[in-house]
């Protein structure tokens, strides 16, 4: 695994962890700033090593996976605005974005 200049230890770690629990490539990249050849270097290195990597084909996705489009935007408003509406004020206690 190479860690020079492109990234920080932790970033790598935090990638390690997360593909070793199962999380898809797209969603290891946005939440450690690494590549994709990145990844799949990591992917690699560790099946090298020994470990069994069983990736889901669909992890829990995010909002940064989810909308890519204007349209899309103004569609997830919406929708979280009639949650809060529905919910109240407990939706902005329960609600991480």
């Amino acid at each position: 695994m190479n860690i020079g200049s492109s990234g920080t230890l932790g970033r790598w770690v935090t990638a390690r962890h997360m593909a070793l629990a199962g999380y898809i490539t797209k969603i290891i990249m946005i939440e450690t700033g690494l590549t994709y050849k990145q990844v799949r270097r990591l992917y690699q290195d560790l099946e090298r090593d020994g470990y069994t990597l069983e990736r889901k084909s669909r992890t829990f996705r995010g909002g940064a996976t989810l909308i890519h489009s204007h349209t899309s935007k103004i569609q997830a408003s919406l929708l979280m605005q009639l949650y809060f509406n529905i919910g109240g004020e407990a939706v902005l206690r329960s609600v991480n974005i």
